[in-house]
């Protein structure tokens, strides 16, 4: 693994086929908004990248930086690629790119084998489960539908972890339904 990782804008990327392909693959049709949609995201905020190295496409991440925090949307390297580092040194890179700013994201909850080895591997990377209840709303219906969690880089409390939930909720899903308790 001995080349430089490239970020590149999906709107500037020669693999936007790639790039659909992973990220339909890559995540269940109630954790993803339409792709053809992407290109219509608040760009002030919402940033989609293609991440190669050596000119060869090896994931995605898409993110909203906001002031306080950064809420990383989705993630995720070739199928046929994991387990070999990229994700790693993708994450460590894009930490990097970002200084100290608290980076926020969702998990599934830690019930199978998938769900525990994405949290081990965060965990790995430096993040924290936070133990605050959790719900993921829809991209498409005005309700919440999954139970999940949120990772971070330095532990969320109770306000914090309150803030960044309500940030997501109305920024990122445009839900204005009522939360679910702590």
């Amino acid at each position: 693994m001995d080349f430089t990782l490239d970020f590149c804008h999906l709107s500037e990327s020669r693999h936007r086929d790639f790039a659909r392909d992973l990220f339909v693959s890559a995540f269940p049709p109630e954790e993803r908004y339409d792709f053809d949609l992407v290109d219509y995201r608040d760009s002030d905020v919402f940033h989609f990248f293609v991440v190669s190295g050596a000119d060869v496409p090896l994931g995605i991440i898409s993110y909203n930086d906001f002031v306080d925090f950064i809420y990383v949307e989705h993630f995720a390297v070739h199928e046929s690629l994991r387990g070999r580092g990229y994700g790693h040194r993708i994450i460590t890179e894009f930490f990097a790119q970002h200084g100290d700013k608290q980076v926020v994201l969702e998990v599934e909850l830690p019930e199978d084998v998938d769900s525990r080895r994405r949290i081990d591997f965060y965990r790995c990377q430096g993040m924290t489960l936070n133990t605050q209840c959790y719900w993921q709303p829809s991209y498409i219906e005005k309700r919440l539908v999954l139970p999940m969690c949120l990772m971070s880089r330095t532990p969320l409390d109770d306000s914090q972890f309150v803030f960044c939930r309500d940030t997501i909720y109305h920024r990122v899903y445009r839900y204005e339904g009522p939360a679910m308790p702590l």
